[in-house]
């Protein structure tokens, strides 16, 4: 069951065929009067500049970023031809020197500060002008993992709608995310774990295993990860006993969400070299170790455990198990990430660099 539901949750809910009647024509897309469209992928609309001559004469020898900027501006002059001429409602919105311009079937280009970010990523953008749009549909195209990610915990009562694809050429391969939430949040194998923490869990164990600005495990991938995480969900971030969650995080780093990483991490290796161990589970390796009332201590110890039976068949120091130090610093910077994601929605993120990112406070 576990294996179904990681391939279940790493497909990310399958194709939903049965959204293409809505979604997959650029006119039904434009038509729809309450909705909102956001790409997040240059080469899905490269085909849109390409009609524009000026775009065949772009220097090929110039950054990526000139390009971006380059195409953002054609957008507001060719989006209004794509516009039906009847729906006065809709605008085109495009981010050019790091603030936000509209357009709309008039052609009228306006500056937009409600939707200006000082994000540099558009991952995070997105959720701002999905949140700030009076529109209640959302279609965001994006191949981009981390996108989705970040919208677990941001949709703010929208419902959005995720096209994978890079190209629009081909048949759409598109995610509800708001089915994607329903699911995660109904999960019987997550029931020990409150339903306001669930979305939070989910994004943290994706930022933790590897992600934009955090390393990945060696010999570790998502997949162990998320099997491991929906076999023992209870011990790792229900929270009670042992305590902390993954789920409840807080960026000073009062919170005890660093057990519950660990704990995380200790389950993964365990699995993977189960016949290693003479205890049948993680869970009774933990509970095998005589407290001390330190949970520090106690997690440490657990660790150690299974570094030491990973060690008997690990061929290098990186694919054992980091040590809990190691680990800390690994979720230190996890937070920061965090931080910056469940702040997508301001105008204003203000976190500390991230060479300062271990010295939070």
């Amino acid at each position: 069951m576990v294996l179904c539901k990681c391939m279940f949750y790493l497909t990310i809910l399958g194709v939903y065929r049965n959204l293409q009647s809505r979604w997959n024509k650029n006119d039904e897309i434009w038509a729809e009067k309450n909705s909102l469209l956001i790409i997040n992928a240059p080469n899905s609309v490269a085909s849109l500049g390409s009609q524009n001559t000026g775009y065949q004469h772009w220097h090929a020898g110039l950054c990526k970023k000139s390009l971006t900027h380059y195409i953002a501006q054609d957008f507001l002059e060719l989006v209004p031809t794509f516009m039906p001429a009847h729906n006065v409602d809709q605008e085109f919105f495009t981010n050019v020197d790091g603030d936000t311009y509209s357009t709309n079937t008039e052609s009228d280009v306006m500056i937009r500060p409600t939707f200006t970010s000082n994000a540099d990523e558009a991952d995070t953008r997105i959720w701002l002008h999905s949140l700030r749009s009076v529109g209640n549909r959302i279609l965001v195209f994006s191949p981009d993992t981390d996108v989705y990610h970040i919208g677990l915990t941001q949709l703010h009562g929208k419902h959005v709608i995720i096209q994978l694809n890079k190209s629009l050429k081909v048949s759409p391969k598109l995610l509800d995310l708001n089915a994607l939430l329903d699911a995660v949040e109904n999960d019987p194998d997550l029931s020990s774990i409150p339903v306001p923490l669930k979305p939070q869990v989910i994004q943290s164990l994706f930022v933790c295993s590897g992600c934009d600005y955090i390393s990945f495990f060696v010999g570790v991938g998502k997949s162990s990860f998320l099997s491991a995480f929906f076999q023992y969900a209870t011990f790792i971030a229900a929270g009670v006993d042992p305590i902390g969650s993954m789920g409840s995080i807080s960026l000073n780093r009062s919170d005890c969400s660093l057990y519950s990483f660990l704990r995380l991490v200790g389950c993964a290796y365990f699995r993977l070299h189960a016949s290693m161990f003479e205890h049948t589970s993680p869970v009774a390796l933990y509970n095998s170790i005589s407290s001390t009332g330190d949970i520090w201590d106690t997690h440490t110890k657990w660790l150690d455990l299974i570094r030491n039976g990973v060690w008997l068949r690990a061929d290098s120091e990186a694919n054992n198990v980091p040590t809990a130090e190691a680990l800390r610093f690994h979720w230190y910077r996890c937070l920061w990430v965090l931080g910056l994601w469940n702040s997508s929605t301001n105008n204003e993120i203000q976190l500390p660099g991230m060479h300062n990112a271990l010295n939070y406070t």
